[in-house]
């Protein structure tokens, strides 16, 4: 068990939806950052973010990327990261990373300053709610997850460097379908996902384990105090086509 070892150092951050705090481990004085996610119910069209859904972001995106930092791990509900430190980015160096990401088949539906760092490893994002695999069956099927990611073209356009194709890469990724979770137990929080009324409706199983809150694909304001992410729901839709088929220019 990590944290045993471990101290707390401060705390990073907190909101409504969770907080996060630094440890160290008082032998190896190794830090981490801890992720703790508040319980709740989600409004319609919110999505889901969990322990276990960023820690299996953060681990496949850091293998694919080649990046040799620690694994994530979940302990106790929370989530065990590395912990780094840096300076934020400019708007152009996200520009050019979020090509760098896209050529490996990642997308990124938060991509603001705060969301990435200059690390020890180089330029990385530092938030994994909203990293995406293109080529992953389970995120081509996550219908509001494609959604929210098309949505980050309008609210985050300083991201998206113009002729590049990108932006319209990213908008490939649109889907017109609504998925609902509709409550059949008792025992189980249930969450409705709601996009507008005339998309084909889906029904599926509710997650069981702590969840946080972090975006609504209705709103175009971007929200700085909550990471956003996906809840891994599957549909009949097909998947568009993989990043590999989609042309992007890096003049």
């Amino acid at each position: 068990m990590v944290l045993e070892w471990c101290k707390l150092i401060k705390k990073l951050g907190a909101g409504k939806f969770g907080c996060v705090s630094l440890y160290e481990n008082h032998l190896t004085h190794q830090r981490y950052a801890v992720k703790e996610f508040f319980p709740r119910k989600a409004r319609s069209t919110e999505f889901l973010s969990t322990a276990t859904s960023e820690k299996e972001n953060f681990n496949h995106f850091i293998n694919i990327m080649k990046i040799p930092a620690g694994q994530a791990i979940v302990e106790n509900g929370k989530l065990i990261m590395p912990f780094f430190t840096g300076k934020e980015p400019s708007w152009e160096e996200i520009q050019e990373y979020l090509l760098k990401m896209y050529k490996s088949g990642f997308v990124m539906a938060d991509p603001k300053p705060n969301n990435f760092m200059h690390t020890q490893y180089g330029l990385m994002p530092i938030d994994y709610g909203a990293v995406f695999d293109i080529n992953d069956p389970v995120f081509m099927k996550n219908l509001l997850a494609r959604n929210f990611t098309v949505d980050a073209v309008l609210t985050y356009s300083k991201a998206f460097k113009a002729g590049t194709g990108l932006a319209e890469a990213y908008n490939k990724l649109h889907s017109d379908e609504l998925i609902v979770l509709d409550d059949e137990d008792d025992e189980e929080e249930s969450i409705v996902l709601t996009l507008p009324a005339f998309f084909t409706k889906l029904s599926v199983q509710s997650t069981a384990q702590p969840t946080l809150v972090i975006g609504d694909v209705t709103q175009k304001k971007s929200d700085s105090s909550s990471p956003h992410s996906f809840f891994k729901s599957p549909s009949s839709e097909p998947a568009s086509a993989p990043a590999s088929q989609l042309a992007i220019s890096t003049k």
